[in-house]
């Protein structure tokens, strides 16, 4: 538990290998702490070793597959590893877990306009909105889908709301 903490303030300070190194010594502690496989495999991701990481968020899963963000997370790993299909099982298993979840519709959104399934795309992020309607980032995804369709004018009005959002967002941490 101790390095586990140690590890993710380190990663805070955005020392990640020093993050993972503490991370890998707690997994050879402790090899069936899910936090510490997720931990690791942020870490990973964040030195852009995705392959590693990718595994890492596989074994956080094996452990405890009911964790909704690492499945989230393996999703869009995969996406950026170009593996499309496993990212599409990862962002099911997400949105299986809770099918309201913004961030697990998001992954979804993502796996299916990354295989050409747009109208499925457009129907994840809808669904992703409908949960959290303040997620400017949402919203250009679903405008890069509608663009991909070739609806434009729901693309600039979808890009409208996010640039809405984005800016009463920045006014209000102000």
């Amino acid at each position: 538990h101790v390095l586990s903490l140690l590890g993710a303030a380190t990663a805070e300070l955005g020392d990640f290998d020093a993050a993972l190194e503490t991370f890998r010594r707690g997994s050879a502690l402790d090899p069936d702490n899910p936090l510490l496989w997720k931990s690791s495999a942020a870490s990973l991701a964040a030195l852009d070793r995705a392959e590693e990481a990718a595994g890492s968020y596989e074994k956080a899963t094996q452990l405890d597959p009911s964790d909704l963000s690492t499945w989230v997370d393996l999703a869009f790993t995969y996406m950026n590893l170009d593996r499309t299909d496993d990212a599409l099982e990862a962002a099911l298993q997400a949105a299986q877990l809770n099918p309201r979840d913004p961030d697990a519709l998001n992954a979804l959104g993502a796996a299916y306009f990354s295989l050409g399934r747009h109208q499925e795309a457009v129907v994840a992020y809808n669904q992703s909105i409908a949960s959290d309607p303040m997620r400017p980032e949402i919203y250009e995804n679903l405008a890069e889908v509608y663009d991909a369709l070739g609806r434009d004018l729901e693309a600039s009005r979808a890009l409208e709301v996010a640039r809405e959002l984005t800016e009463r967002l920045s006014e209000e941490e102000e």
